[in-house]
């Protein structure tokens, strides 16, 4: 008995550890809210609010499911300027929708507080 719990204890840690995020779907979408949301292309994302553009970000993986971005543009966003650079990581994946965490790297700061959210892929 001691033996068989101390098995499907072990064989349930292992199951647990070899699921691995799978992040590929959210490397070209569109996700986010509503109002707010966010367009991934290969290289580039585009951040809307309200239907209206506010910023143009360059993309970099780094891996499966963690990327660096570096504002190339902005149209007088308040939250970003250009050279402000994130690093996202996504930690979780329920469906279409995921969770991450942000780090915000800009002149006044080198890193940021870590920021979790999460979205879902609207298209």
């Amino acid at each position: 008995m001691k033996n068989g719990l101390c098995l499907i204890l072990l064989l349930f840690t292992a199951f647990c550890h070899s699921q691995e995020l799978n992040c590929s779907k959210f490397k070209n979408a569109k996700f986010g809210r509503p109002d707010f949301y966010s367009k991934m292309k290969d290289s580039i994302q585009e951040i809307y609010l309200k239907e209206k553009l506010q910023n143009v970000w360059s993309v970099k993986w780094l891996s499966d499911c963690k990327f660096e971005a570096v504002c190339i543009k902005n149209f007088d966003a308040p939250f970003a300027r250009v050279g402000c650079k994130c690093i996202y990581e996504i930690i979780g994946i329920k469906g279409d929708c995921y969770i991450f965490q942000v780090y915000f790297f800009n002149e006044e700061n080198e890193k940021t507080m870590a920021i979790e959210r999460d979205f879902c892929i609207l298209e």
